[in-house]
């Protein structure tokens, strides 16, 4: 079936999810006042409300604002939610699904005019030793770490906790990103795209 769609009701939508997004991140960081904790606290918002599709479940593609109604979500479904949460937080953010062969959504975010990632769907981030957020930099020549959202290191005892039966061993966690991390987009590519 295929019907029209007057652009009065298309525009109305628009100022509806407009809306909406923008009273959604006033009340998720009502308390929050610098980036890296409005970039945690909504990423932790997103992994605590936004439940991973159960098999069986239809999966529906629709708006990023369907994903929080429903709160049901794929994995570039959370990344794609986030990211538009970053922007209606002043954030420059976007995200890419996949990377080479690797089908695995990660959302990049700009902070202290760097580029970052983030990953909604296990609820971690990459660290380095000097900043909280690794930079794609560091994330390209392997000087990284990774961080639950509470920022605590995920090592060969806790990788478990995060991925459940995803990986057979915390060395498969490091592969799995490394084999990512080598496809990123150059913080100059970002730039002047």
């Amino acid at each position: 079936t295929e019907f029209q769609i007057p652009i009065y009701l298309k525009i109305m939508d628009f100022y509806d999810r407009h809306y909406n997004y923008k009273y959604l991140v006033k009340n998720i960081n009502k308390n929050v006042d610098n980036e890296k904790d409005v970039i945690l606290n909504t990423t932790r918002w997103i992994q605590n409300k936004i439940k991973k599709i159960p098999e069986g479940v239809d999966i529906i593609d629709n708006h990023p604002l369907t994903i929080f109604e429903r709160r049901l979500g794929t994995d570039d479904q959370f990344s794609d939610l986030l990211s538009v949460l970053f922007v209606y937080s002043n954030i420059d953010s976007f995200y890419i699904s996949k990377f080479g062969k690797n089908w695995h959504p990660l959302t990049f975010f700009k902070i202290n005019d760097y580029w970052s990632i983030i990953d909604p769907y296990y609820g971690v981030y990459f660290t380095n030793n000097e900043r909280l957020f690794a930079s794609i930099k560091d994330l390209k020549n392997k000087k990284w770490k990774i961080s639950n959202l509470e920022s605590d290191k995920i090592d060969k005892l806790k990788f478990k906790e995060i991925f459940g039966n995803k990986f057979n061993d915390y060395d498969e966690v490091i592969t799995y990103y490394n084999k990512i991390f080598y496809y990123l987009p150059s913080s100059d590519d970002i730039n002047n795209t």
